[in-house]
């Protein structure tokens, strides 16, 4: 997984890169560059001081997509390339099924992400048969820092979670998850989920 957020007011110039959920065992620093440790393999890596090393486009304030130019800047400033960890993300999915959990206003959706498909658990109301939504993946961390991970509700298996555009931190009123038109291709990045790329 690879989660990446700059914070410019809140943590001082900071670049915050999550690679792994896994507990850090241990941290190193070496000037602006703080990286956590989970035994050998890396947990998270911290560059203070971003604008000043960086002043690229691609500096604002919230989630980032791991472009080509992001991931170069963060190899040549921590020296590790990370390009192998980014295996999450917000996808365009297509709701293929969708049945009401007896008793609740839960829904159980079988959701393509074009490459594989995800039981996920929903709760919006406009969730439906036909719907192109966007799908935040395991390991996927939201604007507000909660991180996507599998479980299970109602004893029924959710491996990821359908966006609202309040989840996303994007300024639109919406009534329930959002709803893509048909310029969206299934399997793509939705886009608009990263401050970098809108």
């Amino acid at each position: 997984m690879l989660n990446i957020f700059y914070q410019n007011k809140t943590l001082n110039d900071t670049l915050i890169i999550n690679v792994s959920s896994n507990s850090t065992t241990d941290t190193k620093t070496d000037g602006d560059v703080t990286i956590g440790y989970s035994g050998n393999a890396i947990s998270f890596i911290n560059i203070k001081n971003v604008s000043k090393l960086a002043g690229e486009k691609w500096l604002k304030e919230g989630l980032l997509f791991p472009t080509k130019n992001l991931l170069s800047f963060i190899q040549q400033v921590s020296k590790h390339d990370l390009t192998q960890y980014f295996n999450n993300g917000f996808k365009i999915g297509l709701i293929e099924q969708c049945e009401e959990i007896k008793g609740t206003h839960l829904h159980k959706c079988v959701v393509s992400i074009k490459d594989k498909k995800l039981n996920i658990v929903c709760g919006a109301p406009n969730a439906r048969q036909g719907l192109k939504v966007v799908v935040a993946t395991d390991g996927t961390m939201l604007p507000s820092g909660k991180q996507i991970v599998p479980g299970q509700l109602l004893g029924n298996k959710s491996e990821g979670m359908l966006c609202s555009y309040r989840e996303l931190a994007i300024n639109k009123e919406s009534k329930g998850i959002i709803e893509l038109d048909d310029s969206y291709q299934i399997g793509d990045y939705y886009k608009e989920a990263y401050v970098n790329l809108r």
